[in-house]
């Protein structure tokens, strides 16, 4: 069956997974996730993408920072793992469609330079790099794509 794609609400956060594969344990950790979180629909087009059973995949989106540049990010959710290939093939076809219409414009991804997976769906997303990048949650690569 397919995967439905619908624009993201803040309350798909809560259903998310955060950088360990896991929901958030602490209440304190819990409020700043979703807090950074729920921001990052404020900041451009966003889609939750959902297993027909209604299980989260992925919450996908692009925070613009100025006319030119954004910002890709993704939320894993717990139904990723078994619709892996179908999600990110929906998630590369609505992101091309995006940035399309918006170009002209440069859309950066960050991942941490551990990260094994990450250079993998970035190359497949189409963004070149990486790049060395000190960003205000620490050191991270940068991958660009631009759509002209």
């Amino acid at each position: 069956m397919a995967l439905l794609a619908v624009p993201a609400r803040t309350t798909d956060f809560l259903e998310a997974l955060d950088e360990t594969g896991a929901r958030p344990s602490s209440a304190s950790r819990f409020r700043a996730v979703f807090g950074q979180r729920a921001r990052q629909l404020l900041g451009g087009p966003a889609v939750t993408i959902r297993a027909e059973d209604g299980r989260l995949c992925l919450i996908a989106g692009l925070y613009v920072e100025g006319q030119t540049v954004a910002e890709a990010w993704f939320a894993p959710g717990e139904a990723l793992k078994d619709r892996l290939l179908e999600a990110f093939v929906l998630a590369r076809e609505l992101f091309v469609q995006v940035c399309r219409e918006a170009s002209p414009v440069e859309v950066v991804a960050y991942a941490s330079p551990v990260s094994v997976a990450a250079p993998t769906l970035a190359r497949w997303f189409g963004f070149t790099g990486p790049t060395p990048a000190q960003t205000p949650a620490g050191p991270f690569e940068s991958w660009a794509r631009r759509f002209t």
